[in-house]
């Protein structure tokens, strides 16, 4: 019996090590260099909106088995009035009460980004949460709203 229970404990040990030198293995990071979505001008197109991001987080794989909540998130970039960005900031909701942020983009979501175009109007990006169907529909460079029915338009 005692060479029973030393052998288990044998076998413990071995299943706890395999695990952590498993556990604190050297991971791997990819960077991509994506190109550039051109955001349609607003003269031409003032409710011009792009997807130019998308993003999964949360849950986890094993084994191909699916685990958790997996959050799966838009960006889509378009134009706001001039001097949008002197009242919005990165994490605010959109659209902001701020009538200096107008635009004629019809979307709900978080500021993610942002900037200045060369021609004064500030460029607005904002993530939006989608569900699985619709994500697994869209591209990066897809026009806003999007027109897929899974996407509920």
């Amino acid at each position: 019996m005692n060479r029973i229970s030393n052998a288990s404990i044998i076998v413990v040990v071995l299943v706890l090590a395999a695990a952590v030198v498993l556990a604190l293995r050297p991971g791997s990071t990819e960077t991509e260099v994506l190109p550039d979505v051109p955001l349609p001008d607003p003269l031409d197109d003032p409710a011009g909106a792009v997807v130019v991001g998308l993003y999964e987080s949360g849950g986890f794989s094993l084994l191909g088995l699916q685990f958790g909540t997996v959050t799966r998130t838009l960006s889509v970039q378009f134009h706001a009035a001039p001097g949008c960005f002197d009242h919005a900031s990165f994490g605010d909701p959109w659209p902001t009460p701020f009538e200096e942020c107008s635009s004629a983009v019809t979307i709900e979501g978080t500021i993610s980004g942002g900037g200045i175009a060369p021609t004064g109007e500030t460029i607005v990006s904002v993530d939006v949460e989608v569900p699985g169907d619709c994500y697994d529909t869209v591209s990066r460079g897809d026009r806003w709203p999007l027109s897929a029915a899974v996407c509920g338009s």
